[in-house]
């Protein structure tokens, strides 16, 4: 993913376009508990973490926003598990300490069909 990104910046970059990365918007989530790994409930904040400080890392943006947004396409039914302990997993990762001014959690599960 970072590659395909850098790839594409690079190409701005030779077209004469001066651009900045102003956020970085997230919506992933369903796929990891549809197949159940093991690790999905116990590790995903953590993983999210990760990823929010390697992305970081990656374009040099030390404060490069994040916005997660839950993958909430069964609204609130998965109150315990699945799909809504990944929801519950990125807000958490977005209120930690060092992310608290520069990181918002979207629900989306208010959007789901009923």
């Amino acid at each position: 993913m970072i590659d395909a990104i850098q790839e594409r910046l690079l190409e701005l970059g030779t077209r004469g376009v001066d651009y900045e990365l102003g956020g970085f918007g997230w919506f992933q989530g369903w796929s990891d508990t549809a197949r159940k790994p093991d690790w999905v409930e116990d590790e995903y904040e953590e993983n999210m973490v990760d990823f929010m400080k390697d992305v970081r890392v990656a374009f040099n943006e030390f404060a490069l926003p994040f916005i997660l947004a839950g993958p909430g396409m069964r609204g609130f039914q998965d109150k315990k598990g699945g799909k809504g302990a990944i929801c519950e997993a990125q807000k958490r990762a977005t209120e930690r300490p060092e992310f608290i001014e520069s990181t918002a959690y979207v629900e989306s599960r208010h959007f789901a069909s009923k």
